[in-house]
């Protein structure tokens, strides 16, 4: 009796409890995190069609089972146009030679095409419509006819270029090309303005009787990016922002430590950001008005003090690193 009793308690038992299946219907009913995929409805290590992905950030199945962003541009969209050949996840484009169009708005991270874009360089000739395979010789006249273009791009390493007015919707990309205008604004910018200006060089004329800036920007309504810009000079004024002017300065450099008198970027009554730039014998004043300025991520190196001087406003400083030589 003993005996019969124990072989029924074993049947009544024999079923183990408490163990994750290994037969599935969807992902949803796989719960061994090293077997998350539902593949011929067994629980599976790996994946096998874009359709057994966990993940909707993750929707490409990849050759090693392993459910991915992208595996290639086209499986990107214009808002992250690159596939990233480490991290498999689309993201934005960060130089000129991962677009097919060549043109990279690094300030935005989208590529743009040619026939999107205006072309200028120092051997081109003002003839419009201004192509790649054409392309002008002057950025005013490439703004003149731009038609429905947005975007003007700088082909090679220098350009000499008289003052340039600019306001509405724009991009001035360069090809870290040095742009020349002798002791004159090389940029001029009034509201209403949403300007990007990137890849170029430019110098801050000397600071005379009446400073000069290398860029000036006039509100209300006048915003201006600066994305990768490299504005060097000595005792100059590198940027002007006045009367509601909205700027912001994105892994920039600004001045040199070769400089003997510091080089000044002017914010009056308006609005200064700063991100992930190099400020070298170089400072930010408000000239006894009122500017809100933000400095992230920024390094000021110099010999004298002053980094931020301001008389008015509201100021935000987080994690900049200031060196006094």
């Amino acid at each position: 009796m003993r005996v019969v009793l124990c072989l029924l308690l074993v049947a009544a038992c024999g079923e183990v409890r408490g163990t994750v299946p290994n037969t599935c219907t969807t992902a949803v009913e796989c719960l061994d995190p090293a077997a998350p995929f539902c593949v011929n409805s067994q629980c599976q290590a790996a994946c096998a069609v874009a359709t057994d992905r966990t993940d909707p950030s993750a929707p490409i199945c990849a050759a090693d089972g392993a459910c991915v962003g992208c595996e290639s541009d086209d499986q990107c969209d214009a808002a992250a146009p690159i596939c990233d050949s480490a991290s498999h996840a689309c993201r934005g484009c960060s130089e000129d030679s991962e677009c097919a169009g060549g043109v990279c708005i690094e300030a935005d991270g989208t590529c743009v095409g040619d026939a999107d874009v205006a072309f200028v360089t120092m051997s081109g000739t003002d003839t419009a419509p201004c192509t790649r395979a054409a392309p002008c010789d002057t950025i005013g006249f490439a703004i003149a006819n731009l038609g429905t273009r947005t975007v003007i791009h700088i082909l090679g390493g220098t350009l000499s270029t008289p003052p340039v007015a600019l306001s509405g919707t724009l991009v001035i990309d360069g090809e870290d090309t040095t742009l020349g205008v002798g002791s004159q604004s090389t940029f001029s910018i009034t509201g209403p303005a949403n300007i990007i200006i990137e890849g170029v060089r430019m110098t801050s004329p000397p600071v005379a009787a009446a400073p000069v800036p290398a860029v000036q920007v006039t509100g209300p309504g006048a915003k201006v990016v600066f994305e990768n810009v490299d504005i060097n000079g000595n005792n100059g004024l590198a940027l002007r922002g006045v009367t509601g002017a909205d700027m912001t300065l994105l892994r920039s450099h600004v001045g040199t430590l070769a400089a003997t008198t510091a080089n000044t970027v002017l914010c009056e009554n308006s609005r200064l950001t700063i991100d992930r730039s190099v400020f070298e014998t170089s400072k930010v004043e408000d000239n006894n008005t009122k500017c809100d300025v933000r400095v992230t991520r920024t390094r000021f190196e110099s010999n004298r003090d002053g980094s931020v001087q301001l008389s008015a406003g509201q100021l935000v400083m987080e994690n900049n690193l200031i060196i006094h030589r």
